[in-house]
This record gives C-alpha cells, sequence and structure tokens, in this order.
C-alpha cells in the first residue's frame, strides 16, 4: 500500500464510497465530511453515498478520489481505518483539524465505542437499547437495504442537533459566561446549609435559557443554586438536584420580601409560606418541590410580574435562607413538604381524635453520619431525610385529647424509672423488605437486635404496654421489631424497578445516646398527612405529673 499525502483541495466530489451499510462511525464520518469538509473536499456537502461490494487497493483510491471519488473505510485509503487501532470518524476529523474541538468529544467517542467494542449503548435495559442510535440505525440499515443515501439523511439531522447543543455548551456558554463576568454581573458565593452541608451559590444576570443549566454542570463549575435575573426582572432559582437542598426556609423569606416590597399585609403561618406551589396572596412565586426550583414565571414568565426584590437584597436572601435552619416541627415527615393548614378529624361522637405513636428521634449528627454512610443506587429508591431518622416504639392508636391526657401521664410515670441508655447501629444490620409501615412496599432499614440494644428498647416498651393496659387505655397490638426505616420504594412504581431497586452502605459505627422518648401526633391535612411533637418523656427524671 502506497502513503500519498492529503492534497491540499481535490477535484470536485460528487460520491462518497462506503463497504456495506451505513454504520454509525461511517454515518458520523460523513457528517464531518459534509459539516466542515466543504473547502478541502469541494462538492461534498452534497455528494451521494454508494456501496462499493468489491474493495480497490489504495493505488486505486487514491486516483479515484481525484476522479471525484471519496472512500470511507475501505480501499486502504487515507480513511480506512482498518489495521490503525483508530476510526473513520476520527481519521476524517484529523484530517480536517477538528480533531480536538471539544464540540464533537461525545461523537467521536460514541463512534470508537461503537465500531471497536459494539458498546454504541451500554445500559443493558431492553427499551435503552432499542431505542438507542446504534440499534436504529441498524434496523435503518435492514429496512432501506441497498439505500444508503436514505439512511444517511435520516441520521443525519440527529447528529446536526447534538453538535450544535455541544457547541453551545462547549463554546457559545462559556464565551456568554466571560462576558457576563466581565461586565459585572455575576456575584457568587458560599453558604453552609444546616451547619455543614457547603453550598455554592451565583446570582446572575442572563436572558439565556441554557445558563443556568450550564452553571450547575460540572464544565460550568458544579454550582449548587443558581438564581438568574432576566432583563425583564424575573428571578428563577434552580439547584442541582443531586445535592437535596433544602428551599424551604429561602421560599418564605421570599414570599415575605415579596409581600412586603409590594405593601402587602400577610397574616400566614410559616408552614403557609413554605408550601409548595403558588399562594395566592404572592402569586409572582411558585415553589416547585419536584424539580426543587423557586420560579418567578419560568423560562416564559407571560402575565407572572416580575419579582420586585432589588439585587442586593435577593443576594442577602439568598445567604440568609440557604442558611437558615427550617424548624422542621412544622414540616411533613413522611415526604419532606410542609405541612398546610391542618384540617380536623373527629369520631362519631363530633369529637376531635388523632393518632398517636411513641418513637426515638435519633440526634441529629447521629443521623446525619449514618445518612453520610448511604448511596441510592438504582432509581426509585427514596432515602428518607436525616432529620426524620426514628425508631418506633408503639403505635397507640387514635384517642381523644381527654384520653391523652390520662395517656401521658401513664407513660410519663413508666419512662421516668429508665434511665439513658445507649443504641448502637452500624452497616451489619442494614435489611430491605417489607418492615412496619411499608407492607405494600420495599424498605431500607437497620435491625436493633441483640448486639445493637434491643433489650432495653423491649423492657421499655413492654412496660408502656403494660401500664397502659393496667388504665384500660387502647394502643395498637403489634410485634415489636425495632428497626430504623431510611429509605423506601413507593408501592405504586413498575414492580421490576421496585426489585433492582437497591442502597449501598459503606462500614460505620454509630452509638445512639437516648435521653428521651417522643409522642408524635398525626393528623390529616389537604396535602396529606403531617407529624408534630406532642411532647416529650425525659428518662429517668422526676416531673410534676400535671405537666401534659
Amino acid at each position: 500500500m502506497s502513503e500519498n499525502p492529503l492534497p491540499k483541495q481535490h477535484s470536485q466530489i460528487h460520491t462518497i464510497i462506503l463497504p456495506t451499510m451505513p454504520q454509525p462511525d461511517t454515518i458520523v464520518a460523513i457528517f464531518l465530511l459534509k459539516k466542515f469538509g466543504e473547502e478541502l473536499f469541494p462538492g461534498v456537502k452534497t455528494a451521494s453515498i454508494k456501496l462499493l461490494a468489491n474493495s480497490t487497493d489504495a493505488d486505486d483510491a487514491f486516483q479515484k478520489e481525484q476522479e471525484g471519488h471519496l472512500f470511507i473505510d475501505v480501499g486502504g485509503g487515507r480513511f480506512d481505518h482498518h489495521g490503525k487501532k483508530t476510526t473513520a470518524s476520527f481519521l476524517v476529523s484529523e484530517a480536517l483539524g477538528i480533531s480536538a474541538d471539544p464540540a464533537l468529544a461525545k461523537m467521536l467517542e460514541y463512534a470508537r465505542r461503537d465500531d471497536m467494542f459494539g458498546k454504541g449503548t451500554i445500559s443493558e435495559d431492553p427499551i435503552d437499547r432499542a431505542f438507542g442510535l446504534s440499534s436504529l440505525v441498524y434496523h435503518l440499515n435492514r429496512s432501506l437495504a441497498k439505500k444508503p443515501d436514505r439512511v444517511v439523511e435520516i441520521v443525519l439531522p440527529l447528529l446536526v442537533a447534538h453538535y450544535n447543543e455541544e457547541y453551545r455548551r462547549t463554546h457559545d456558554l462559556p464565551q456568554e459566561l466571560e462576558q457576563i463576568i466581565s461586565a459585572g454581573n455575576l456575584v457568587s458565593f458560599t453558604v453552609k446549609q444546616d451547619g455543614s452541608k457547603k453550598l455554592k451559590v451565583v446570582f446572575i444576570h442572563s436572558d439565556n435559557p441554557s445558563m443556568a443549566g450550564f452553571l450547575r454542570s460540572q464544565d460550568g463549575g458544579g454550582i449548587d443554586v443558581v438564581a438568574q435575573r432576566s432583563t425583564g426582572g424575573h428571578v428563577n432559582i434552580l439547584t442541582r438536584p443531586t445535592k437535596r437542598i433544602d428551599l424551604r426556609a429561602l421560599a418564605s423569606f421570599i414570599r415575605l420580601h415579596e409581600a412586603d416590597m409590594s405593601g402587602r399585609k400577610l397574616n400566614l403561618p410559616i408552614s403557609e409560606l413554605v408550601r409548595p406551589g403558588r399562594i395566592a396572596d404572592i402569586p409572582e412565586w411558585y415553589y416547585d418541590h419536584a424539580t426543587n426550583s423557586i420560579q418567578n414565571g419560568g423560562a416564559n414568565p407571560q402575565s407572572v410580574a416580575p419579582t420586585k426584590i432589588s439585587d442586593e437584597q435577593f443576594q442577602k436572601i439568598l445567604k440568609l435562607g440557604l442558611s437558615y435552619k427550617t424548624p422542621y416541627a412544622v414540616f411533613s415527615d413522611a415526604d419532606g413538604a410542609p405541612s398546610p393548614k391542618r384540617e380536623k378529624d373527629t369520631n362519631d361522637a363530633g369529637v376531635e381524635e388523632y393518632e398517636y405513636f411513641l418513637e426515638i428521634r435519633l440526634p441529629q449528627d447521629s443521623a446525619k453520619e449514618i445518612s453520610a454512610h448511604i448511596a441510592v443506587e438504582e432509581p426509585g429508591v427514596k432515602l428518607h431525610r436525616s432529620e426524620n431518622f426514628h425508631i418506633p416504639l408503639l403505635h397507640l392508636g387514635r384517642h381523644t385529647e381527654a384520653d391523652m391526657r390520662e395517656i401521658i401521664r401513664a407513660v410519663r410515670n413508666v419512662l421516668r424509672r429508665f434511665d439513658p441508655f445507649d443504641i448502637r447501629l452500624d452497616n451489619t444490620s442494614f435489611s430491605e423488605g417489607p418492615i412496619a409501615g411499608y407492607e405494600n412496599g420495599k424498605a431500607f432499614y437497620f435491625t436493633i437486635d441483640n448486639m445493637h440494644g434491643v433489650d432495653v428498647l423491649s423492657g421499655l416498651q413492654e412496660a408502656v404496654r403494660f401500664a397502659l393496659s393496667d388504665a384500660r387505655m387502647a394502643f395498637r397490638d403489634q410485634e415489636f421489631k425495632p428497626h430504623l426505616t431510611v429509605g423506601s420504594v413507593a408501592s405504586n412504581i413498575n414492580p421490576d424497578v421496585a426489585e433492582k431497586a437497591s442502597m449501598r452502605v459503606s462500614p460505620f459505627t454509630v452509638v445512639i445516646p437516648v435521653k428521651k422518648i417522643r409522642l408524635t401526633e398525626v393528623r390529616k391535612t389537604s396535602f396529606g398527612v403531617s407529624y408534630r411533637a406532642r411532647t416529650y418523656f425525659p428518662l429517668g427524671i422526676q416531673e410534676d405529673d400535671n405537666n401534659a
């Protein structure tokens, strides 16, 4: 095979020759030639595509190239990658001087992976594989046999769209960001949420709807919270999903300041100010719990009025709201969403009654340490908030306020006889499957057995049961299996997803001091169920029995 240098300019190219029906690698090579190769290969932009059943030698390939036939992956020509440990698309990119373009990096890697390893689509999911580009090209070749032009015609717009988006991400957005920074229209700072979670925050002026996404990506700096103000004055706040940022306090501060700037008087409790959705008294702001964002009209504000909060005020609110410790007692423990105004529950006699249970709430330092060692392995798993980690002791059922006064006296009288104690938890006790409260779904939990302090817990729980029975107070009779639930899978998701859903726990050991027991009240609300502390029972402390 003779080596022929690439001439500076070729004769008019009218035909691209392929050895077989188009493959991802050769389609990418054709895209590069048609997009970037017109100057070096005149006519290639409109060249037709034909198949060559019998390959020719290198001299014929180079000779025919001068006659308007451009060979790709065949004939030992300059774009034939066989025996070269590379791909045809990469050879084309090198010839055109674009192999280092970051906007082409993913496309060239896709072609390499598909051609050399058969892994154009890595996912083992049958749906992903069926609708991956490699599979679609394969089926196009079967349905359009002997029509290579048509196959390429169908696929090229997808590669064009991909390249345009990558170019915006790797060229346009970085350049625009530099201009914004030079003009002084970006302010960045860091805050600590709940005293430990460090957040990178940016307040920026930009009308580009892609800017917030770029800033949150690794290429844009991995910003955790982006507050973006448009020229129209609207401000939208977006967060990195993986950071699990609590926006509730921030939402309440923004709503309060918006009302103040507009001269509106608010008489709303904190549970309303942190509520997801839109509040009628402050229609400018929508707190989206699903996307964990706070929007002043979103990308298309239409009739939503822009905020009256100035840049300087907004930056102060961001720092305060993101670092403020949210009063969790007003929120639902079930899903982390705010608890709206409570609705009354009544029995048949019209007397209010609510559900109650006894539990051990983990100290926040212990809960956070446990949570830090847990990683979600599959989609469909919900990792519970560490502030809600608790060990259930006894479900008391539904009771009126009159009944609860008697129950509180009986329970306090028992629990003050028990001294504070420790519970030990480590990764060896981690389990998954049905558990109390998740009978129709899948839960992830730590069991508390003989090695971890179950004897004290069982004795304490049995003493409470005996005291309530003696006082003729009802409670739910349930087998006692002490556990700490840290995650769950919804019962209504696809069974296959639920089966695969898992969590990974790294080695740890935590000693949890138990100094008090919490009595929790469960109430129905217009948004579901809320949980609040009815009272606490300190262990080993003599108190006034009338303090209920």
